[in-house]
């Protein structure tokens, strides 16, 4: 928990990995009890070695929609496709469920690199929610996208 905690260094990356989940306190006793939420399935992608490389979770929003959250990459990692591949797998373990229909996800407007990443994998915008999010001094637009399983 610490490493990935690690890779959290300021209220903006706090806002890119997780949004408004955690928009009134963050710490490690609060992300253990945001881990306990039953609707909430956590993954850890790790190599041979055990080094932490990703983080994500899955979590059941509707009936039949399953939604990608607070995926992560490890900093030394990023631009090398880990993150689209470790994407893949979360969608590999949705689709072994057989109880869901939809894929979705969230990722501001400015973050070019998720958003990139997300349609290379089938996901299309469905929605925007117009300054959602501020982040680095400016408002943000929240990309909501989706795909069918």
């Amino acid at each position: 928990m610490q490493e990935l905690l690690s890779w959290i260094e300021n209220e903006d990356d706090l806002i890119l990995w997780s949004g408004n989940t955690f928009d009134k306190a963050f710490s490690l006793p609060i992300f253990l009890k945001h881990l306990k939420r039953e609707n909430l399935n956590s993954f850890a992608y790790v190599n041979h070695k055990n080094d932490l490389f990703a983080y994500g979770e899955i979590v059941q929003t509707k009936p039949k929609i399953a939604t990608i959250c607070r995926v992560i990459v490890h900093p030394e990692k990023r631009g090398i496709g880990v993150g689209q591949e470790f994407c893949k797998e979360l969608i590999c373990w949705i689709q072994k469920k057989d109880k869901f229909n939809w894929i979705s996800l969230n990722t501001l407007r400015n973050n070019l690199k998720a958003y990139h990443c997300y349609n290379k994998l089938g996901f299309h915008e469905v929605k925007v929610q117009p300054k959602a999010r501020f982040l680095n001094g400016s408002w943000q637009d929240l990309i909501i996208m989706r795909r069918k399983i």
